[in-house]
């Protein structure tokens, strides 16, 4: 696949040059770096983003039947201090 660049500022063509001898890298291989980056983190985030969002629901689950629990022995309290116990 071909890339164009042309879109790009000197300066950010300077930059980019910069980035990717820093890199020890080609501007074409560098360029490549970045999308496969870009790609990974992409897929990474939303594996993450799934794997939050399910122990989220599980921790809610669990704070309602925590909360459940709580109240039937607040209930049972109550009910004990009303019957002179």
């Amino acid at each position: 696949m071909e890339i164009k660049i042309r879109n790009l500022t000197t300066e950010q063509l300077k930059r980019l040059d910069e980035l990717a001898k820093e890199n020890h890298l080609s501007r074409d291989k560098f360029i490549s770096k970045i999308i496969t980056n870009y790609l990974e983190d992409e897929r990474f985030l939303t594996l993450h983003q799934t794997f939050f969002n399910n122990e989220v629901k599980e921790i809610i689950h669990q704070l309602q039947v925590s909360n459940h629990t709580i109240k039937q022995a607040t209930q049972v309290i109550s009910q004990g201090d009303t019957n002179g116990n």
